[in-house]
């Protein structure tokens, strides 16, 4: 992780106001925490315990609930989806046209040339643990268009319009590369092993540094964007412009859930292993011929008199109160409850979840509503990336339409996503069936597809395989026969 103090003075980042790179540090800090407890370093923690030689860990279980829930969150953003996460489509309320398809597949294509599959589940799990992800769009000359490329929230330091936090007045992107990749990328052969770099935007101008000094004229010099080619997208924004990290909450409550199940555990340890005592014991009593283990058995002698053989054992007592169960049991629930995620969310049913897809909805209400907020702040995000990426390819001038170009700039075509919780396939086409064959059709034949799963050429396709069989002709003879009078 970069921090501000790794950070040379004479650097342009280090000229930034103490306002600034307080915030910056403030924010950092908070990142080092939530990656500690997301990578479990969390876990080597040890009992503070100075009289100890080798202290016992602290969370001896290592119950990792920030990564699970994290990555649960992060996977139910993009909902029940199969090729790509986000798809787009004309937005709502516009008339659908040429311009707003073709940008609607430049979209698409650049998602697919980026890696979106992984690059946004990627951004999507630091957008659940750090508050934000963050984009950078870029030209690719080879394909003549642009591409997406994830920064680490923790290498960013944006600087916000105090009017509008979704738009960026200044940012730096900070870095470490070894000598041999300063050498490879930007011929630069330094003394030290690692190179700092440094990517400065600014709504004027561009710098790339390295050492604090070295400025590459080749990745240097005029903004000619108008714009900060980065988008910064939070996961919620409640309290500052940063964005609402979800392992904030989660933090104290996985803390306090590992101690309890330790404490669980050293009752039962203890338990299982008891301090023995006795009184009025032979003389021969010794752990040798009394040892202390799994099938042991101790010969207490003969009793006085007449007596039945008799073999006993040693009970143990529950040794965990059914209180203790019941507190940790809560805690788990009440973690995943905050975190808008369901009991029924993890496959557990309790009963009552598959009896109708209404009850089910009703269950799964809290992670819908979560979902879609965390879509809200994305959408957002990307119709900015859809707005960046159109102003780059008019100013590159690689040839796309300018109605496509307007279309992406005027937020013409927006993201669009899958459904959140999976619909019956059997339903699914009955209403695509049902739909088709009204008078008129209450559904077109591309979004019908669309719904089945179906790319965007499957309609061609389907033109295609009409006319190779000749079945318009077919219908076309058939819908003749039946409009003409029948004799008798």
């Amino acid at each position: 992780m970069t921090s501000i103090r790794e950070i040379p003075d004479y650097s342009d980042l280090g000229k930034s106001d103490s306002i600034t790179k307080n915030a910056w540090e403030a924010i950092l800090a908070k990142y080092d925490k939530y990656q500690y407890y997301y990578s479990g370093s969390v876990f080597r923690e040890k009992v503070d315990d100075s009289e100890l030689i080798d202290p016992p860990s602290l969370y001896p279980v290592g119950i990792n609930l920030v990564k699970m829930l994290c990555q649960s969150m992060a996977w139910s953003t993009f909902g029940e989806w199969d090729k790509m996460p986000v798809r787009w489509a004309t937005r709502h309320g516009i008339k659908e046209s040429n311009s707003t398809v073709e940008a609607c597949k430049l979209m698409d294509d650049f998602l697919f040339r980026s890696n979106a599959e992984s690059v946004f589940l990627q951004m999507e799990i630091q957008r659940m643990l750090l508050g934000a992800s963050v984009i950078k769009v870029r030209p690719d000359l080879p394909s003549r268009g642009v591409s997406f490329h994830a920064i680490k929230p923790s290498s960013f330091f944006p600087v916000f319009d105090p009017h509008n936090p979704n738009r960026l007045l200044k940012a730096h992107v900070t870095s470490y590369l070894s000598r041999e990749q300063a050498k490879v990328l930007y011929d630069y052969q330094g003394k030290k092993d690692e190179v700092l770099f440094e990517e400065i935007w600014t709504l004027h101008e561009h710098k790339t540094i390295l050492d604090g000094k070295i400025v590459i004229k080749k990745y240097s010099g005029r903004n000619p964007y108008g714009l900060i080619p980065f988008v910064y997208i939070p996961r919620m924004r409640s309290v500052s412009e940063w964005g609402d990290s979800l392992a904030e909450d989660i933090i104290p409550v996985q803390d306090e859930l590992n101690m309890r199940v330790a404490d669980v555990g050293d009752a039962v340890n203890t338990n299982a292993h008891p301090i023995r005592w006795g009184k009025n014991l032979p003389n021969n009593f010794n752990t040798d011929n009394f040892p202390i283990g799994s099938d042991a058995f101790w010969d207490l002698g003969r009793s006085f008199g007449d007596s039945e053989p008799e073999v006993g054992a040693l009970e143990i007592a529950n040794p965990v109160p059914q209180g203790a169960l019941d507190n940790i049991s809560w805690l788990y629930d009440w973690v995943r409850t905050s975190t808008f995620a369901p009991p029924i969310a993890f496959g557990e049913d309790n009963g009552g979840g598959q009896r109708s897809g209404v009850t089910l909805e009703i269950r799964m209400a809290p992670l819908i509503r979560a979902v879609r907020a965390h879509r809200a702040f994305m959408r957002t995000g990307l119709r900015e990336v859809a707005r960046i990426s159109g102003t780059i390819l008019r100013q590159k001038g690689f040839g796309v339409p300018v109605k496509v170009l307007d279309a992406l700039i005027e937020a013409e075509v927006v993201p669009s996503f899958a459904e959140i919780m999976p619909r019956d396939r059997a339903n699914l086409v009955d209403e695509v069936v049902k739909r088709l064959s009204t008078e008129p059709p209450t559904i077109s034949l591309e979004t019908a597809l669309g719904i089945l799963g179906s790319d965007a050429i499957e309609d061609d396709r389907i033109d295609a395989t009409i006319k190779k069989y000749g079945l318009d002709k077919k219908q076309e003879q058939s819908e003749k026969s039946s409009k003409e009078p029948k004799n008798g």
